[in-house]
């Protein structure tokens, strides 16, 4: 088994090691070229991914900021139809024409007063409760 090998076989083994090993360095290169590859797109994927959510949290925080608009809009709107439907129940209440003109005229401009916020025409029916 232990035998004496002349100089030319000796380097003809080193060389066939080398040879094999130089493989084996392009196998491993190759592996770390495609995982490099695979890597890459991964990371591009990711940042993909994180641009998409930063958009999806700019447009949640934009449709917040609409709903509070809105939001606030509605209790408005709600606080003076609050004082329209009192005079529309002094109204309704008032025994003399003079003050029905009166609590009339006062539910006139509330409503004038909402059209002209709001820039849209209100229709509210006037009949006694």
């Amino acid at each position: 088994m232990f035998g004496l090998f002349t100089t030319s076989q000796v380097n003809k083994m080193k060389q066939e090691l080398r040879e094999y090993y130089e493989m084996k360095l392009l196998e491993k290169d190759e592996l770390i070229s495609k995982c490099e590859h695979r890597f890459q797109i991964s990371i591009g994927f990711q940042q993909e991914m994180e641009q998409e959510i930063k958009d999806l949290q700019e447009d949640i925080r934009d449709l917040e900021f609409e709903i509070e608009k809105k939001d606030r809009i509605l209790r408005s709107c709600g606080l003076i139809l609050d004082r329209i439907d009192k005079e529309r129940g002094r109204l309704f209440n008032a025994k003399s024409d003079r003050i029905k003109k009166k609590y009339a005229k006062k539910i006139n401009e509330k409503i004038e007063e909402l059209e002209k916020k709001y820039e849209t025409k209100i229709y509210i029916k006037m009949e006694e409760e």
